[in-house]
């Protein structure tokens, strides 16, 4: 009998310790409350004197960061070593023959599997391989092979090697045989086409004549492919064969949807319609079972973030900050540009916040 009551205080101690180290979500926290800063990360530009923002952020195994910035036609992507140094950069005189014409501009980056770099170029749709020490290595082209640009916006690569690039599909292309604005397409290591996932239906180009390229990607730790796109406030999870495992939409009381909009109109007006609605600004898969996404809003411009699980529902929504979801890295740190766009673009540096997400339990100790 004793025994019995000494096992029954035992489980009652673990269930109320398990239940301790919950998440604790949903309690309309503010982002200080959910976010802890590790480190600031201080990367020196290598060019200054002029607006230069981050398209893509990148960090590998061994914590060297890449990135992509600058404008069409003065594009470059920047690799940082450990300490944060610039280690080198890569111009279009630096890839080969994957030069886009009239000019490059370079926005999807991904590290592959010994940390080589794979970065596409978004105006010919071929994707350069560099080595460590900023060296082309090769490159292959989707758009020539299949006549759709692939790899415009994003891309992230799996254990096995296989690509996954996220843009734009052309209805004339022999992959995409249906009307479908955007998708996503899978290249073995070889850079062999593997086949296409469609998460948007049709229905952008009908709202919008030009609509953004703008598609987030991120993998989690079973290899399935999760992705957004900044004027589709969705979320989609593929597995790598392509089957459609999870969609749900996002939660936000911020959101403003985008409105009709035709490239007949003034330049006037398309700055007026930029800022009248909501962009999804980024998606992270953190494990073992988080989903973070961030849009941008102009009426106060902020960055919102949203906290899900990985069946889609909502942990915590309407988290304001004036930091700019970037990323992740392997360890489950994610990542931040402090204090925005606007504010660093003009200066000689870029200021990241390494964070970790604290009511997950997943706070630790870390410094560059």
């Amino acid at each position: 009998m004793a025994r019995n009551a000494i096992r029954a205080i035992i489980s009652i101690i673990v269930l109320v310790t398990v239940a301790l180290s919950l998440p604790a979500f949903g309690k309309g926290k503010n982002f200080e409350e959910l976010f802890s800063i590790q480190d600031t990360i201080r990367l020196p530009k290598a060019k200054t004197g002029t607006a230069m923002a981050i398209h893509r952020f990148k960090i590998d195994k061994d914590e060297r960061i890449c990135l992509s910035t600058g404008p069409p036609g003065d594009s470059e992507v920047w690799f940082y070593n450990f300490q944060d140094q610039l280690a080198y950069l890569v111009r279009d005189e630096d890839i080969g023959p994957i030069r886009g014409y009239p000019y490059v501009y370079f926005k999807a980056l991904a590290f592959g599997r010994n940390s080589e770099t794979y970065i596409s170029e978004s105006v010919s749709g071929k994707v350069a391989v560099i080595d460590t020490a900023g060296k082309f290595l090769s490159y292959f082209a989707p758009r020539d092979d299949h006549n759709c640009r692939a790899g415009a916006s994003d891309m992230e690569i799996d254990e096995q090697g296989y690509v996954y690039l996220g843009g734009p599909c052309y209805q004339e292309a022999d992959i995409c045989p249906e009307a479908r604005d955007f998708c996503i397409h899978k290249y073995d290591p070889k850079g062999n086409y593997v086949r296409s996932f469609f998460p948007f239906d049709k229905g952008l180009f009908e709202l919008v004549s030009s609509p953004s390229e703008d598609v987030h990607l991120d993998l989690d730790q079973e290899g399935n492919i999760w992705c957004v796109h900044n004027m589709v406030y969705q979320v989609f999870k593929y597995s790598p064969e392509g089957e459609l495992l999870a969609k749900f939409p996002g939660q936000s009381s911020f959101y403003e949807p985008p409105t009709k909009f035709s490239d007949t109109e003034s330049e006037q007006a398309r700055r007026t319609w930029q800022t009248s609605w909501s962009k999804i600004n980024n998606l992270v898969a953190l494990e073992p079972n988080l989903i973070l996404l961030s849009l941008i809003t102009h009426s106060p411009s902020k960055s919102v973030v949203e906290i899900y699980d990985q069946d889609g529902d909502l942990l915590e929504t309407d988290i304001q900050t004036n930091h700019r979801l970037l990323g992740r890295d392997r360890q489950g740190f994610v990542y931040f540009l402090l204090d925005g766009y606007d504010k660093d673009k003009w200066s000689d540096e870029f200021r990241i916040g390494r964070f970790s997400v604290t009511s997950t339990d997943q706070s630790k100790s870390h410094t560059r």
